[in-house]
């Protein structure tokens, strides 16, 4: 059995999402940018 790649893609969202929309959770930006590094998200 063959295996082959036959295409490759991507997409990226219109809507991104901050960090301060986690804050109703109780996770503030600087927290999870210090332990992720992530900083907002599509």
């Amino acid at each position: 059995m063959t295996a082959a790649i036959v295409g490759t893609g991507s997409a990226l969202p219109e809507r991104t999402v901050p960090n301060s929309h986690f804050e109703a959770i109780g996770s503030s930006d600087a927290w999870i940018v210090k332990r992720t590094g992530i900083r907002e998200r599509r």
